[in-house]
């Protein structure tokens, strides 16, 4: 057997403990390699779940923006008809104002109208009564002033005479004076008589031909009635010309609009 000398053993020996300090280190690099790949596997794991989290959140932001963005339209389209909505029934209002402004102008007008009317007539009363004197019988009657006279104290008592005696055509005169003061108004002779028409009629002929001929109330203002009743009186009646009453009301409806 070949001896081993010492330089050689101990050659030997430095050799076995380089190599293990080697194979140390290398145990040692490959144990920090598996930690290093350990954290980044972990650190990968987290990050692919933290990606995984982002797109669900991602989804469900978009489909949040979704929603919110179909909301947004409704509320856009909504918002859109109750404008259109609101602008029509702002018009419909405004055309409901002005139609009612154009009525109230119209019935002020007429108001106007039957006031001025009102007034003529309240003053042909009191010219009446002043004229004819308290114990005439006058009414006011739907806008017309009526001189009430019995048929005995215009034509006799008890007679069927259609001949007017002085008094009564002195009374006339009077009613003729206020008449002709009214020119706007019309004069309405009414009478009646129990044995039919003709009586009334002559009546009120008679009555219309003493205003006429003895104190010139026109013929056109004029209008007598007679016929059948049982009514003991002559009425004549002062009112306005319904033409030109009815015209007045129109013109002035006109001028208000």
């Amino acid at each position: 057997m070949k001896k081993i000398t010492v330089p050689v053993l101990l050659l030997m020996l430095a050799t076995t403990l380089v190599h293990a300090q080697r194979k140390s280190d290398l145990l040692k690099e490959i144990d920090d390699l598996n930690s290093k790949l350990k954290s980044v596997q972990s650190e990968l794991a987290e990050s692919q779940k933290n990606e995984k989290v982002s797109e669900a959140k991602a989804t469900a932001f978009e489909e949040q923006m979704l929603e919110v963005q179909k909301t947004n339209a409704s509320l856009l389209n909504n918002l859109n008809n109750f404008t259109a909505a609101s602008t029509e029934k702002s018009d419909n209002i405004s055309r409901t104002l002005t139609s009612l402004k154009q009525k109230e102008a119209q019935l002020t007008a007429i108001k106007d109208v039957l006031n001025a009317n009102d007034s003529t007539a309240l003053l042909v009363l009191t010219d009446f009564k002043k004229t004819l004197g308290e114990d005439a019988q006058i009414t006011v009657e739907n806008g017309a002033v009526t001189v009430i006279m019995t048929n005995a104290f215009l034509f006799g008592a008890g007679a069927k005479s259609e001949i007017a005696g002085k008094e009564a055509k002195d009374f006339l005169g009077k009613i003729a004076n206020v008449v002709n003061k009214n020119a706007s108004f019309e004069v309405n002779i009414e009478s009646q008589g129990p044995e039919g028409w003709e009586l009334p009629a002559k009546r009120v002929a008679t009555i219309a031909g003493i205003l006429d001929k003895d104190y010139q109330v026109a013929q056109d203002r004029l209008f007598p009635v007679g016929k059948p009743g049982t009514a003991t009186s002559t009425f004549i009646r002062v009112n306005p010309k319904f033409n030109e009453f009815y015209l007045n009301i129109w013109n002035s409806m006109k001028n208000k609009n």
